[in-house]
């Protein structure tokens, strides 16, 4: 079973994108996002092409934000993980 999560834009709530740990069959991402998401498959325009592997880090944010960590795209290296990415296009 692939655990798919939510990453949402900063103060809107919007889905930023989906992601999984680790980097995962896309077409099995892809079938997990539409079972766990089912509304956002439906009415999104989302397809397995657009599933990426990247690593990925969570970077802090200054005080000033009402949130305190930004998933950032990077390259291997310490602190980063590996991910399956759908990213939502907002």
């Amino acid at each position: 079973m692939i655990d798919v999560i939510c990453l949402q834009a900063g103060d809107s709530g919007d889905p930023w994108g989906w992601y999984a740990k680790g980097h995962v069959d896309k077409a099995d991402f892809f079938a997990a996002f539409a079972e766990e998401f089912v509304d956002d498959a439906l009415f999104g325009d989302y397809s397995e092409q657009q599933v990426r592997h990247i690593h990925a880090r969570w970077v802090p944010k200054p005080p000033s934000c009402s949130y305190d960590v930004e998933f950032t795209e990077c390259k291997p290296g310490r602190g980063a993980f590996a991910v399956t990415l759908l990213e939502s296009g907002l």
